[in-house]
């Protein structure tokens, strides 16, 4: 008789010897029973619980062309684990008269199908429930029970006793540098799809050493997946946010959220990488970009990609005609003009156009004057000083607080090695001591990152000088490569609309009224953004954040 045979294993902490082994159990079988072994099917590093496996998918396929009488495997859980697979392959190869053998169990026959079937199929499920509810254990513990993220690596597993802990990591200096620049780059506007193009061009390998991809940098909102959207980044461990199923027609995983009631998280400080407000700034700017898509997804006309774009130029989509309220658009020659009237002069009769840079400067030297007005310098400069005594205020009293943890740390080590010494300490005293070193290190690391007592200062005499020089530069951000973007998104954020008005006195036959905030914009005059640091005004690694407040308010200007 013709006989075949089908091999598997399922995980990669297997060996790959495995297969072999399995090939020479089944000839040595094959060889007892005097049948020539015409074929040899192994799937490597494939679950049993799917029929879309390719050596699995040319058995069939050589079973439907007649070319063995036999098939033969280690045991029948080696073919599949799934109950449904497993009966629909012995009626497929039933009806074509071959016969399925295990070295396990010899001859299969139905009874064995549903029976070893559904104990194969039952033992993977369990297999995974006890594998998620040790998982969870380990949360629990404020151990990684998952894969390894991007800027950390697993440290060796511990023993203590007769047992080994495992899952602690450390982070990856060099790597963590990639992510805080990711964070930083796109918080100052730049897309998921730069920031690849960049790290690429640089050489910078992604993860595992691979090229990045944008998928890994802004990965999927509702999964939490990516660089910017891992809460490990901030020293928060998340588990069990989503599952994945294996769709029976197609094979295919799809991942599904759980109730949140079902996520587990746990406080990991150590493993931080990401300050507070750089998350928060990122965070905000992933939710208005999936806010400005799913309102633009309602639309017929706006595809939902090219809603998130960013607009060519400073002010397009924010110029509106007075007479038609259509939009300006660049007509040609680097003009604006109505788009109504373009389309024809029945829609709307206002012809007048303009050179797209003289709105700009127009729109610019507006703000600026409206920016250096006493009352909002005095109220900027109010600002600033309240935060840096608040800032020093927080600083002081993380340090309070650091300090006397550790202090309370040290005394408990040093308790229970007098407890040693003296020979009374009881057998799990090994065990505590151990985690209490570990708290030691991590207080100290979180007391190395705060910021030194002189990293905040409390007065700056020259700092309305410093706005108003900040102010009058505002024009030559919007050409400076390294923050052309970030001052873009800002400046676009604080203008509602501009009205363009046609009127024979004004300058270029063109009034314009501005609706808007000013809010924000007081800190670009003053650094970066509003949550950017600004070196030699709050000090190494300190930053600012304005608000509105006095004079600040949704305003019209006219110019």
């Amino acid at each position: 008789m013709k006989c075949v045979i089908y091999a598997r294993y399922s995980s990669d902490n297997q060996r790959e010897a495995s297969i072999n082994d399995q090939l020479a159990s089944c000839r040595a079988y094959a060889a007892r029973l005097g049948w020539i072994v015409v074929d040899t099917y192994s799937d490597s590093e494939v679950t049993g619980r799917t029929a879309f496996r390719s050596e699995y998918q040319r058995l069939l396929g050589d079973a439907a062309r007649h070319r063995f009488d036999v098939l033969l495997a280690e045991s029948i859980d080696r073919i599949s684990r799934r109950l449904a697979d497993l009966a629909d392959m012995y009626d497929t190869l039933s009806a074509d008269g071959i016969k399925m053998h295990t070295v396990q169990t010899g001859e299969i026959s139905d009874l064995h199908i549903s029976m070893l079937g559904l104990v194969a199929q039952q033992f993977s499920k369990d297999l995974g429930h006890k594998t998620k509810r040790g998982q969870a254990g380990r949360i629990d513990q404020g151990k990684l029970a998952g894969g390894i993220a991007y800027g950390y690596r697993a440290l060796p597993p511990i023993k203590t006793g007769k047992t080994t802990e495992a899952g602690d990591r450390e982070i990856i200096e060099q790597e963590a540098d990639v992510v805080r620049r990711i964070f930083t780059l796109y918080a100052a506007g730049h897309t998921p799809e730069v920031i690849v193009a960049t790290l690429n061009s640089e050489g910078v390998p992604g993860p595992g050493g691979r090229l990045w991809r944008n998928t890994t940098i802004r990965g999927q909102g509702k999964r939490g997946t990516g660089i910017l959207r891992n809460e490990l980044y901030i020293g928060r461990l998340v588990w069990n946010r989503c599952r994945f199923i294996r769709l029976p027609k197609t094979g295919k995983r799809v991942a599904k959220i759980n109730d949140p009631a079902d996520i587990k998280t746990a406080e990991v400080p150590h493993l931080r990488i990401i300050d507070q407000d750089l998350w928060e700034i990122v965070q905000a700017r992933l939710v208005a970009i999936g806010h400005k898509a799913k309102a633009h997804s309602k639309s017929d006309t706006i595809p939902d990609l090219n809603a998130t774009h960013r607009p060519r130029y400073l002010l397009a989509h924010l110029l509106k005609c007075s007479c038609c309220g259509g939009n300006y658009i660049i007509l040609g020659k680097d003009r604006y003009g109505c788009a109504n009237h373009r389309r024809g002069t029945g829609m709307c009769t206002n012809g007048k156009t303009i050179t797209r840079q003289k709105v700009e400067d127009r729109v610019l030297a507006c703000l600026k004057h409206k920016l250096l007005e006493p009352d909002r310098v005095e109220a900027y400069v109010a600002e600033v000083q309240r935060q840096l005594a608040s800032a020093r205020k927080n600083a002081a009293k993380t340090q309070s607080q650091l300090a006397k943890r550790l202090a309370d740390a040290k005394a408990a080590i040093k308790g229970m090695v007098d407890m040693v010494e003296s020979g009374k300490a009881p057998k799990s005293i090994l065990d505590r001591l151990i985690e209490r070193e570990r708290e030691q290190a991590q207080i100290e690391a979180e007391m190395a990152a705060q910021p030194a007592d002189d990293g905040v200062i409390t007065m700056m005499p020259n700092l309305a000088q410093v706005y108003a020089r900040k102010v009058a530069e505002l024009a030559d951000a919007l050409n400076d490569p390294e923050i052309k973007i970030e001052a873009t998104e800002l400046i676009r954020q604080l203008i509602t609309k501009v009205e363009m008005i046609p009127d024979p006195d004004a300058p270029d036959g063109m009034r314009m009224d501005v609706h808007g905030v000013l809010a924000e914009l007081l800190a670009l005059a003053a650094g970066r953004s509003s949550k950017s640091k600004l070196p030699g005004l709050l000090g190494p690694g300190s930053q600012l954040s304005v608000v509105a407040g006095a004079g600040f308010e949704p305003a019209t200007f006219r110019l």
